[in-house]
C-alpha cells in the first residue's frame, strides 16, 4: 500500500506542479476543472446517490457552476459566508459523533447542496492566487504545507500513534499523528518565511498561517472520514492507486485553500 501511494504521488506532484508553472492562468483553472468534475462525482457517491442520470446532471450544474463564477467573480462573495459557516457545523458534527448534534447536514439534500459550495469555493481560491504575480509560490506552498503535513501526520502516527484523535470517525488518526503533520508544517512555514526573507512580524505570521492550515486540512480529512464511515465506504473512489480517489487526496486542500488565500493574499509577498 505504502509503495503504492509512494509512485502514485511521483505521478501526481510533477503533473500539478507542472500545470501550475507552465500554463497560463486561464489554463489553469481550466485544467483544475476535470479534477473538480471527478471530486463532484466522487462527492456524490458519498452523498448516497447511485443514478447515473443524476450524478451526470450534477456535475453539468456543476461545471456551468464553476463558469459562471469564473466570469463573475460577484456569485462568489456569498459563498465565502457560507462555506466557513458550513465547515463549522461539520466540525461541531465531527465532535460529537455519534450524538445528537444536527446529523441531518449529512443527509443526501444537504450534502448534495454543499458539494458545489465547498468544491467551487476551494478551485476559485487557487484561481485568485494563481493570478497573483507571487501567486504560483503561494500555491506551491500550500502544497507543501498540507502534504507536510499529511505526510508528517502518516509516518508519526505510524510510528508513535497510540492516542486516538477521534476513533468513531476515523479509527487510524492519532494524536501523535496529528503533532507530527504539526511539526512538518512548522519547518515548511519556517524555510519558506526565512528564504523570502522574512523576520519579525512577518515570520511570526506566516509560521501561524502555516499552522493553521495544517490544523484546519485536519479538519477536511476528519470530515472525508466521516463522510465515507456514513456511505459506508472505504474510499471516495478507486482512481489513484494506493489513495482512493480525488477528494481522498484533496480533503484537506478543499478547506485549506479558502483559508490559506483569504491569510495570505494582500499580505504577505514572496
Amino acid at each position: 500500500m505504502l509503495l503504492q501511494r509512494v509512485l502514485t504521488a511521483l505521478v501526481l506532484a510533477p503533473l500539478a506542479i507542472g500545470l501550475l508553472f507552465l500554463a497560463e492562468a486561464e489554463l489553469f483553472a481550466l485544467g483544475l476543472m476535470p479534477l473538480i468534475l471527478v471530486g463532484g462525482a466522487e462527492w456524490c457517491r458519498l452523498a448516497g446517490v447511485k443514478s447515473m442520470v443524476f450524478k451526470t446532471i450534477y456535475l453539468l450544474l456543476l461545471a456551468v457552476f464553476m463558469l459562471v463564477c469564473y466570469q463573475w467573480p460577484v456569485v462568489i462573495g456569498p459563498l465565502l459566508v457560507l462555506t466557513p459557516i458550513w465547515w463549522l457545523l461539520i466540525g461541531w458534527v465531527i465532535t460529537g459523533y455519534p450524538g445528537k448534534q444536527p446529523r441531518w447536514l449529512l443527509s443526501k439534500v444537504p450534502m448534495l447542496l454543499a458539494g458545489p459550495l465547498l468544491l467551487v469555493v476551494s478551485w476559485y481560491a487557487f484561481i485568485v492566487m494563481r493570478g497573483r504575480p507571487e501567486g504560483q509560490w503561494l500555491i506551491m506552498l500550500l502544497f507543501a504545507l498540507v502534504w507536510g503535513a499529511d505526510i508528517g501526520a502518516y509516518f508519526a502516527g505510524r510510528r508513535w500513534g497510540k492516542v486516538k484523535l477521534m476513533a468513531e470517525v476515523s479509527p487510524g488518526k492519532s494524536w501523535e499523528g496529528v503533532i507530527g503533520g504539526s511539526v512538518a508544517a512548522l519547518l515548511v512555514a519556517g524555510v519558506a518565511a526565512l528564504a523570502a526573507g522574512q523576520t519579525g512580524i512577518e515570520l511570526v505570521y506566516l509560521i501561524l498561517v502555516g499552522m493553521l492550515t495544517a490544523w484546519v486540512s485536519v479538519l477536511g480529512d476528519l470530515a472525508e472520514s466521516l463522510f465515507k464511515r456514513r456511505a459506508g465506504v472505504k474510499d471516495s473512489g478507486k482512481l489513484l492507486p494506493g489513495h482512493g480517489g480525488v477528494l481522498d487526496r484533496i480533503d484537506g486542500l478543499v478547506i485549506a485553500a479558502p483559508f490559506f488565500s483569504i491569510a495570505m493574499l494582500g499580505h504577505w509577498q514572496l
